[in-house]
């Protein structure tokens, strides 16, 4: 395991590099990156790092927040299939029109996609964003 851990903090250093060559060579700009943006993210990444693996309270509070998303799914799931009946049915399912591109995928880990990008777009229309990325 301690292999992959390794492989995966080196990644974050790896497309680092690479953003910072295409800026550099591709654009001809090496001031394009906001450095200070980037080793907030960096920093912060790894304090939530440290808080899960070292800190035990960390993954129990982690765990809690999963646990509550899957319960707020389950609830939205149930309560599609209530009012669409079967086009709510997931695919593959007894009774299933198929994927209907309404309703999202029943993983778990797709749950952050559509607000994400909600909260993106909201930002956006209000100029807030461009704030934010500018340090």
């Amino acid at each position: 395991m301690r292999l992959y851990n390794f492989v995966s903090f080196a990644g974050i250093f790896i497309l680092l590099i690479i953003a910072w060559l295409m800026s550099r060579f591709l654009f001809g700009n090496k001031d394009i990156i906001n450095w200070h943006l980037i080793c907030w993210g960096i920093g912060l990444q790894l304090l939530f790092a440290l808080f899960i693996f070292i800190v035990p309270v960390g993954i129990t509070l982690f765990q809690a927040i999963n646990d509550l998303a899957i319960i707020v799914l389950s609830v939205a799931s149930d309560g599609a299939k209530f009012v669409f009946g079967n086009l709510a049915a997931p695919p593959g399912s007894e009774g299933s029109l198929g994927f209907i591109l309404a309703f999202p995928p029943s993983s778990s880990s797709q749950l952050w996609w559509p607000s994400s990008t909600i909260i993106t777009y909201c930002l956006l229309s209000f100029g807030n964003l461009q704030n934010c990325s500018q340090g």
